[in-house]
């Protein structure tokens, strides 16, 4: 009856209860059942403090900056956005339900990681230097600058998945009240001293290198990239279904947000 409990937590709940490791572990219920209650402690704070700390910061830019400017960094960044539509491959659930080489399966898929934020880098740089980016010149220049500093938390999202896996729940919440509330507040600084543009950059920005350093300081474990034919090819098997479901929405969403 345990074994049974077990099976349906980890199937229909997704709960992680093999540690990241060869040797598998049992773990009862009655052991998994605080690690949840702290769990989804955690979880909802990191939801509700960055939600409202974005929200009361958006308030404070709305009423301070000129409507204009929010439509020039509106498309900027609804440009960046749907470039990194394509970077998504499944990789959350992927890791997730590894049992076995999990150390190798990480690097595989950081690796994989890196080559695609490489070619799109390589790509928006192409359409910047030809006018291809929608908006003006200096729309575009904004779209560039957005995407470049974005592309640390696009590699530190794959260490990101494996505090999700080893339920560090205490770390992701930390990370994302952190810098929420560090984007928001320096924003509304910078609107304060009458620099709009900065500020609503700086939003972004701000909060996009914070998760990404906080997350390099918190993962227990790095994990260089590094090239594995056979798992490589296990995760795009796996994978192949979920982004071609999940990129056609991603798409369509920026680009209503850019049509807008």
């Amino acid at each position: 009856r345990g074994a049974f409990r077990n099976a349906i937590l980890r199937d229909h709940f997704k709960v992680i209860i093999t540690p990241v490791g060869k040797m598998p572990v049992s773990t009862s219920y009655g052991e998994l059942k605080p690690a949840m209650v702290r769990g989804f402690y955690w979880a909802s704070l990191g939801q509700l403090i960055p939600l409202f700390a974005r929200f009361l910061g958006g308030i404070f830019l709305a009423r301070t900056i000129d409507p204009v400017f929010f439509g020039q960094q509106a498309l900027a960044y609804a440009t960046t956005s749907l470039m990194w539509a394509f970077v998504m491959l499944g990789e959350q659930p992927a890791i997730l339900r590894r049992k076995t080489d999990v150390d190798e399966y990480l690097s595989v898929i950081l690796w994989t990681r890196c080559c695609i934020v490489f070619l799109l880098s390589v790509a928006i740089t192409v359409l910047w230097m030809f006018e291809l980016l929608p908006g003006s010149r200096l729309v575009q220049l904004h779209a560039l600058i957005f995407f470049f500093c974005e592309v640390p938390s696009q590699i530190a999202s794959i260490y990101g998945i494996y505090l999700y896996k080893i339920l560090n729940f205490k770390a992701l919440s930390l990370i994302s009240i952190t810098s929420s509330v560090f984007g928001a507040s320096v924003a509304c600084l910078l609107a304060y001293l009458d620099c709009p543009v900065a500020a609503l950059m700086f939003l972004i920005i701000g909060e996009r290198l914070m998760i990404a350093t906080l997350t390099f300081v918190a993962v227990p474990r790095w994990f260089m990239p590094r090239f594995n034919a056979i798992l490589f090819l296990d995760f795009i098997h796996f994978a192949k279904y979920l982004f071609a479901t999940g990129v056609i929405d991603r798409i369509g969403s920026k680009v209503v947000d850019i049509s807008i």
